[in-house]
């Protein structure tokens, strides 16, 4: 999954918040849930989605994905 949300993210032309709001993208993540992963992610939501690197692309997923999973 990591792989093709990297090539994915990076192929939009635009920044990484409207991607990850982007539901054809990642589905399930919404205005507050964006902000809040970036926050703690220390990415700034107008960052362009072609300079990610593999690990910085991960990062705010991963962490939504870790607090979904220790709050249910």
């Amino acid at each position: 999954m990591d792989d093709d949300f990297h090539t994915a993210l990076r192929l939009r032309r635009t920044t990484v918040k409207r991607a990850l709001l982007d539901q054809s993208l990642i589905s399930g993540v919404g205005n507050i849930y964006a902000d809040e992963a970036l926050w703690r992610a220390k990415v700034h939501y107008e960052r362009p989605t072609a300079t990610f690197t593999r690990p910085r692309s991960s990062r705010p997923v991963h962490d939504r994905a870790a607090r979904r999973s220790a709050a249910g």
